[in-house]
Protein backbone atom coordinates (compact mmCIF):
# COMPACT_ATOMS: atom_id res chain seq x y z
CA UNK A 1 0.00 0.00 0.00
CA UNK A 2 1.36 3.38 -1.00
CA UNK A 3 1.06 6.48 1.12
CA UNK A 4 1.07 9.84 -0.48
CA UNK A 5 2.80 12.83 1.12
CA UNK A 6 -0.45 14.24 2.64
CA UNK A 7 -1.20 11.01 4.48
CA UNK A 8 2.37 10.84 5.77
CA UNK A 9 2.10 14.38 7.12
CA UNK A 10 -1.26 13.70 8.77
CA UNK A 11 0.14 10.53 10.33
CA UNK A 12 3.16 12.47 11.65
CA UNK A 13 0.95 15.25 13.06
CA UNK A 14 -1.37 12.69 14.69
CA UNK A 15 1.64 10.90 16.23
CA UNK A 16 2.98 14.21 17.63
CA UNK A 17 -0.43 15.06 19.15
CA UNK A 18 -0.66 11.60 20.71
CA UNK A 19 2.81 11.98 22.26
CA UNK A 20 1.96 15.44 23.60
CA UNK A 21 -1.32 14.12 25.02
CA UNK A 22 0.57 11.25 26.70
CA UNK A 23 3.06 13.73 28.21
CA UNK A 24 0.20 15.86 29.58
CA UNK A 25 -1.51 12.81 31.10
CA UNK A 26 1.75 11.67 32.72
CA UNK A 27 2.36 15.19 34.10
CA UNK A 28 -1.16 15.36 35.60
CA UNK A 29 -0.60 11.97 37.21
CA UNK A 30 2.70 13.13 38.73
CA UNK A 31 1.06 16.25 40.11
CA UNK A 32 -1.82 14.27 41.62
CA UNK A 33 0.41 11.80 43.49
CA UNK A 34 3.08 14.32 44.57
CA UNK A 35 2.64 15.12 48.29
CA UNK A 36 3.91 18.68 47.92
CA UNK A 37 1.17 19.53 45.42
CA UNK A 38 -1.46 17.61 47.39
CA UNK A 39 -0.71 19.73 50.47
CA UNK A 40 -1.04 22.94 48.50
CA UNK A 41 -4.29 21.75 46.94
CA UNK A 42 -5.82 21.09 50.35
CA UNK A 43 -5.32 24.80 51.19
CA UNK A 44 -6.64 25.97 47.81
CA UNK A 45 -10.02 27.63 48.05
CA UNK A 46 -9.54 28.76 51.64
CA UNK A 47 -8.65 32.20 52.87
CA UNK A 48 -7.34 31.92 56.43
CA UNK A 49 -7.20 35.00 58.67
CA UNK A 50 -5.08 35.02 61.85
CA UNK A 51 -5.67 37.25 64.87
CA UNK A 52 -2.87 37.44 67.47
CA UNK A 53 -4.19 36.66 70.96
CA UNK A 54 -1.64 38.83 72.75
CA UNK A 55 1.33 38.32 75.04
CA UNK A 56 1.37 36.41 78.31
CA UNK A 57 -0.14 38.03 81.41
CA UNK A 58 1.64 39.01 84.63
CA UNK A 59 -0.56 38.45 87.72
CA UNK A 60 -0.29 39.48 91.35
CA UNK A 61 -0.66 36.95 94.18
CA UNK A 62 -4.48 37.22 94.06
CA UNK A 63 -4.49 36.39 90.34
CA UNK A 64 -5.40 39.95 89.40
CA UNK A 65 -3.81 40.86 86.08
CA UNK A 66 -1.20 43.62 86.33
CA UNK A 67 -0.96 43.99 82.55
CA UNK A 68 -3.39 43.38 79.66
CA UNK A 69 -6.34 44.82 81.58
CA UNK A 70 -7.55 46.78 78.55
CA UNK A 71 -8.97 45.04 75.50
CA UNK A 72 -9.76 45.84 71.90
CA UNK A 73 -12.04 44.20 69.37
CA UNK A 74 -10.54 42.65 66.25
CA UNK A 75 -13.12 41.65 63.65
CA UNK A 76 -12.61 39.22 60.79
CA UNK A 77 -15.08 40.14 58.07
CA UNK A 78 -16.19 39.90 54.48
CA UNK A 79 -17.92 43.04 53.25
CA UNK A 80 -21.24 42.59 51.51
CA UNK A 81 -23.79 45.15 50.39
CA UNK A 82 -25.81 44.38 53.51
CA UNK A 83 -23.10 44.78 56.15
CA UNK A 84 -20.72 47.38 54.63
CA UNK A 85 -22.30 50.48 56.23
CA UNK A 86 -22.48 48.94 59.69
CA UNK A 87 -18.94 47.56 59.57
CA UNK A 88 -17.58 50.88 58.33
CA UNK A 89 -19.41 52.65 61.18
CA UNK A 90 -17.75 50.45 63.84
CA UNK A 91 -14.29 50.43 62.22
CA UNK A 92 -11.69 52.38 64.19
CA UNK A 93 -9.69 53.38 61.08
CA UNK A 94 -12.20 54.05 58.31
CA UNK A 95 -9.62 54.81 55.62
CA UNK A 96 -7.84 51.48 56.06
CA UNK A 97 -11.20 49.73 56.28
CA UNK A 98 -12.26 51.20 52.92
CA UNK A 99 -9.01 50.07 51.27
CA UNK A 100 -9.41 46.52 52.58
CA UNK A 101 -13.12 46.36 51.72
CA UNK A 102 -12.47 47.36 48.08
CA UNK A 103 -10.24 44.33 47.56
CA UNK A 104 -13.22 42.01 48.04
CA UNK A 105 -11.41 39.42 50.13
CA UNK A 106 -11.83 38.59 53.83
CA UNK A 107 -9.81 40.87 56.13
CA UNK A 108 -9.24 41.79 59.78
CA UNK A 109 -9.83 45.25 61.20
CA UNK A 110 -10.06 46.86 64.65
CA UNK A 111 -13.61 47.76 65.63
CA UNK A 112 -14.83 50.18 68.28
CA UNK A 113 -17.38 47.72 69.65
CA UNK A 114 -18.13 44.02 69.62
CA UNK A 115 -19.62 42.88 66.31
CA UNK A 116 -22.17 40.08 66.33
CA UNK A 117 -20.95 36.79 64.89
CA UNK A 118 -22.67 36.13 61.58
CA UNK A 119 -21.89 34.13 58.47
CA UNK A 120 -19.55 36.92 57.32
CA UNK A 121 -18.18 38.39 60.58
CA UNK A 122 -16.35 37.06 63.63
CA UNK A 123 -15.28 39.32 66.48
CA UNK A 124 -12.44 38.61 68.93
CA UNK A 125 -11.71 40.40 72.19
CA UNK A 126 -7.92 40.81 72.30
CA UNK A 127 -5.91 42.09 75.30
CA UNK A 128 -3.91 45.29 74.89
CA UNK A 129 -0.49 45.62 76.52
CA UNK A 130 -0.47 49.06 78.11
CA UNK A 131 2.27 50.67 80.14
CA UNK A 132 0.82 54.15 80.70
CA UNK A 133 -1.45 53.47 83.69
CA UNK A 134 0.19 50.39 85.15
CA UNK A 135 0.97 49.96 88.82
CA UNK A 136 4.55 49.32 89.94
CA UNK A 137 5.89 50.15 86.51
CA UNK A 138 9.48 50.04 87.79
CA UNK A 139 8.93 46.42 88.89
CA UNK A 140 6.76 45.17 86.04
CA UNK A 141 8.83 46.98 83.44
CA UNK A 142 8.26 48.30 79.96
CA UNK A 143 7.98 46.97 76.43
CA UNK A 144 9.31 48.43 73.21
CA UNK A 145 8.84 47.03 69.72
CA UNK A 146 7.09 43.95 71.07
CA UNK A 147 9.73 42.87 73.60
CA UNK A 148 10.47 43.59 77.25
CA UNK A 149 13.17 46.19 77.98
CA UNK A 150 13.11 46.35 81.80
CA UNK A 151 11.72 44.67 84.93
CA UNK A 152 9.72 41.45 84.74
CA UNK A 153 8.87 42.21 81.12
CA UNK A 154 12.58 41.90 80.32
CA UNK A 155 13.34 39.02 82.70
CA UNK A 156 10.49 36.85 81.43
CA UNK A 157 10.48 38.08 77.83
CA UNK A 158 10.90 34.60 76.31
CA UNK A 159 8.07 33.21 78.44
CA UNK A 160 5.67 36.12 77.88
CA UNK A 161 6.34 36.30 74.14
CA UNK A 162 7.16 32.71 73.30
CA UNK A 163 8.06 31.47 69.85
CA UNK A 164 4.78 29.55 69.72
CA UNK A 165 2.54 32.59 69.64
CA UNK A 166 -1.16 32.01 70.05
CA UNK A 167 -3.47 32.93 67.18
CA UNK A 168 -7.20 32.65 66.61
CA UNK A 169 -8.06 31.75 63.03
CA UNK A 170 -11.07 32.14 60.79
CA UNK A 171 -11.18 30.47 57.39
CA UNK A 172 -13.45 31.34 54.48
CA UNK A 173 -14.18 29.19 51.43
CA UNK A 174 -13.19 31.15 48.31
CA UNK A 175 -13.40 30.75 44.56
CA UNK A 176 -10.46 30.93 42.16
CA UNK A 177 -10.33 34.73 42.22
CA UNK A 178 -10.36 34.86 46.04
CA UNK A 179 -13.97 35.99 46.46
CA UNK A 180 -15.92 34.33 49.25
CA UNK A 181 -18.39 31.75 48.02
CA UNK A 182 -21.90 32.94 48.77
CA UNK A 183 -23.60 30.60 51.20
CA UNK A 184 -20.34 28.95 52.29
CA UNK A 185 -19.18 31.65 54.68
CA UNK A 186 -16.63 30.69 57.31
Amino acid sequence: MKYNSTEKRLTAVAAIFMMLFAIVIIRYYNISVNKVYAGKYSEYGKDILKIYNGDGVIYDRNMTPLVNYDTKFMTAAVCTKDNYKYLRKVARDKETFDKLAKIGKPFVFESTESVADTLYTTCFKVPVRNTEKQLACHLIGYTANGSGVSGMEYAYDKLLRSETKSFSTVSYETDGSGSVLVGEGK
